[in-house]
C-alpha cells in the first residue's frame, strides 16, 4: 500500500510539474490544467509503478535504511535549494488578464481640456516597461507619449500575466480628462485634472484568483520532481564506483571541454565588450590606475588586475583572463573526471551544461575578485580529487606539493575571508591523505604558511 501511494505522489508531481512548465499556457485554462495533470498522472504511475521505482531501489541497496532515508531527504532539500539558487520562476498558475486605459472625453468643471497623456505601464516589482496597444480611437505619439482628447472614446489594451502589480504613468495637468481603466473585469474611473503639471504613477493590483493552496502544491511538485532527478543522478554516480576504473586521458580530453567554454564566453565578452563592471568593480579599477591601493578590496587581487593589463589597459583583459583561467581549470576537471572514469557521454553533459549556462557566461566575464576565488576552488576541489584517486601517494610528488602550496595561497589571499577557508581546505588534503603519507601530507600547508609570511612582510 505503501509503495502505491509514494508511486501516486510521484506520479502527480511529475504530471503537475510537466503541465505547468511546458504546457502551453494560452489554452490551458484551470480547470483544463486539472484533467490534464490527472490524465498524464495516470499514464506516468504505470512506468514508474514498473521500472521507476525499481530503478531507484537498485542504486540504493548497498545503503542501510537510514541511508536511503538521507538520500531521499537530501534531494529533497537540494532541489529546494536549487529551485532558490537557479532561480526558478513561479509556477504559471494565474490566467491571462487584461487592462484597458481609456479617455473618456469626459472632464470636471475646472479642467481646461479632455487630454489623457500616458507615459507607460511598469510591472511593479522589477519596473520592466509593458506595451499599450491602441485598440480604438484617436491615439497619437508625442514626446514619446501617448495622447488621445477622447473624442470619441480611445481605448489602450494590455494582456498578459500580471501576479505582482501594475502601476500605471500618466500626465496630470489643467488640460487633462478623465480616463476609466478595467484591470481584470473590475473597473474605476480617475480624475487626471490636476492645479500643476506633474507625473503621477497609479497602482493597480491585479485581482487574484490563486489560493495559497495552489501555489503551495506547484511548488511542492515541482521540488518532489526535481528531487527524484537529483536522486536518480547522485544515486547513479554514487554507486558507479568510478575510482580506479579510468584510464589515461587523452591529448583532447581537456582540450576540446575548454575550448567549448572560451567559444561560448567569448560571445558573452563580445556582447558585454568590455566587460561586466558594478561599482566595486570601478572602485578597484580606480585604485589599480590612480592608486592609492586599499584592502577594501584585497590588494592581492588589484596588482593581479594590474599585472594583466600592462600589456592592454582595458577591462577586457581582464575578463578574457578569467575566460582562459576558468576554461583552462575546467578541461584539468574534465580530464581528472576521465581518470575517475566518468563516461564520455556524461562529461559531454556536464560540458554543455557548464558552458552554456548563463550565469556562468556573465559572471566569467564580471570584475570581481569572487571569479578569481571561483577558479581557485575549481582547481582545490580537482586536486582533492587527485589525491583521494591516488589515495594520496600524488602528494609524494614535489611539483604537485609546489602546485598544491601556490594554489592554497592565491586561494587565501584573493578574499579576506580566504585564510581560513584555504585553512579548512588544507585540512582536507590532510585527512585523505594522511593513512598514507604521514608528515608529507602536511608540506603543503607548511608551504602555504611560508607564502603567507612572505606577502605579508611585501605588503606592509
Amino acid at each position: 500500500m505503501g509503495r502505491q501511494v509514494t508511486t501516486m505522489i510521484l506520479a502527480i508531481a511529475l504530471a503537475t510539474t510537466a503541465v505547468l512548465r511546458l504546457g502551453p499556457e494560452a489554452v490551458l485554462s484551470p480547470s483544463v490544467r486539472g484533467w490534464c495533470v490527472g490524465a498524464l498522472a495516470l499514464l506516468l504511475y504505470g512506468p514508474l509503478s514498473r521500472w521507476g521505482l525499481g530503478v531507484i531501489d537498485r542504486l540504493l541497496q548497498s545503503y542501510s535504511a537510514r541511508g536511503r532515508r538521507a538520500w531521499i531527504l537530501g534531494s529533497l532539500l537540494g532541489a529546494a535549494l536549487l529551485s532558490v539558487a537557479i532561480p526558478l520562476p513561479p509556477p504559471p498558475l494565474s490566467e491571462p488578464i487584461s487592462l484597458e486605459v481609456t479617455a473618456t472625453g469626459e472632464k470636471n468643471a475646472a479642467s481646461h481640456g479632455t487630454e489623457v497623456w500616458v507615459i507607460g505601464l511598469q510591472d511593479a516589482e522589477s519596473g520592466a516597461p509593458l506595451v499599450l496597444t491602441p485598440v480604438s480611437g484617436a491615439w497619437e505619439q508625442k514626446n514619446g507619449k501617448q495622447l488621445s482628447f477622447g473624442r470619441p472614446a480611445a481605448t489602450l489594451r494590455w494582456e498578459d500575466r500580471a501576479e505582482r502589480g501594475l502601476v500605471l504613468k500618466v500626465i496630470r495637468h489643467p488640460w487633462s480628462g478623465q480616463a476609466r481603466i478595467t484591470l481584470g473585469g473590475e473597473t474605476h474611473t480617475v480624475d487626471l485634472f490636476a492645479p500643476l503639471q506633474e507625473e503621477w504613477s497609479h497602482p493597480l493590483q491585479p485581482p487574484s484568483h490563486v489560493s495559497g493552496f495552489q501555489v503551495v502544491f506547484a511548488w511542492l511538485a515541482e521540488w518532489i520532481s526535481l528531487g527524484l532527478l537529483l536522486l536518480g543522478v547522485g544515486g547513479g554516480l554514487a554507486s558507479g564506483n568510478w575510482a580506479g576504473h579510468g584510464r589515461e586521458p587523452g591529448r583532447w580530453t581537456g582540450w576540446v571541454p575548454a575550448s567549448v567554454c572560451v567559444t561560448v564566453w567569448s560571445l558573452y565578452l563580445l556582447a558585454f565588450w568590455p566587460g561586466v563592471m558594478t561599482v566595486d568593480s570601478i572602485n578597484q579599477w580606480t585604485q589599480m590606475t590612480q592608486g592609492p591601493l586599499s584592502n577594501l578590496h584585497p590588494v592581492y587581487h588589484t596588482l593581479t588586475n594590474w599585472l594583466l593589463t600592462r600589456v592592454w589597459t582595458s577591462p577586457a583583459a581582464v575578463a578574457l583572463a578569467q575566460v582562459l583561467a576558468l576554461a583552462a581549470a575546467f578541461g584539468f576537471a574534465q580530464r581528472e573526471l576521465s581518470r575517475w572514469g566518468v563516461p564520455t557521454w556524461m562529461r559531454g553533459l556536464l560540458t554543455g551544461g557548464f558552458a552554456l549556462t548563463p550565469v556562468n557566461g556573465i559572471l566569467v566575464i564580471t570584475l570581481w575578485k569572487d571569479i578569481a576565488y571561483g577558479i581557485s576552488f575549481l582547481v582545490l576541489f580537482t586536486l582533492l580529487l587527485k589525491v583521494a584517486r591516488t589515495r594520496g601517494e600524488v602528494l609524494h610528488s614535489l611539483r604537485f606539493r609546489i602546485g598544491l602550496g601556490v594554489t592554497l595561497t592565491y586561494t587565501a589571499l584573493l578574499r579576506h575571508n580566504g585564510v581560513p577557508r584555504a585553512r579548512a581546505r588544507s585540512r582536507s588534503f590532510h585527512a585523505t591523505s594522511t593513512r598514507t603519507i604521514g608528515r608529507q601530507g602536511l608540506e603543503a600547508v607548511l608551504l602555504l604558511l611560508l607564502h603567507l609570511r612572505l606577502l605579508q612582510l611585501l605588503l606592509r
